[in-house]
């Protein structure tokens, strides 16, 4: 999740920026449901958020993992001058933030989202 916040060419930005963020902010604080200093049980309530955060991420997630894998597919090809590979890249970005909406929406419509809408 840092590295989706990090890459300069996905530049996450807007309420996707902010629902990753949200969820790094909960991982960072040690006074959470079950403090993590009781022993054995104290990072039993990170643990399922894990699990509750990737499938409420899973969008984002798997748009970053489709971004990433074509920017390594149009830097393999090597035959592209900068200013093409710059501008395929942002076309790719702006379709995977898009397709990230669209799902979003569809699972909220649903009643599958997690978190409720955002």
């Amino acid at each position: 999740m840092i590295r989706i916040l990090d890459d300069a060419e996905w530049r996450i930005e807007g309420r996707h920026r902010t629902r990753v963020l949200d969820v790094l902010a909960y991982f960072a604080e040690p006074a959470d449901l079950i403090p993590d200093q009781i022993p054995g049980g104290g990072f039993l309530d990170d643990a399922i958020m894990v699990e509750l955060v990737v499938r409420e991420l899973r969008p984002e997630l798997d748009a970053y993992a489709d971004f990433c894998r074509y920017r390594d597919e149009q830097g393999a090809r090597g035959h592209l001058s900068a200013d093409a590979r710059r501008k395929r890249l942002e076309c790719r970005r702006r379709a995977m933030f898009a397709r990230t909406d669209a799902r979003r929406e569809r699972r909220e419509r649903q009643g599958g989202a997690l978190f409720g809408p955002r």
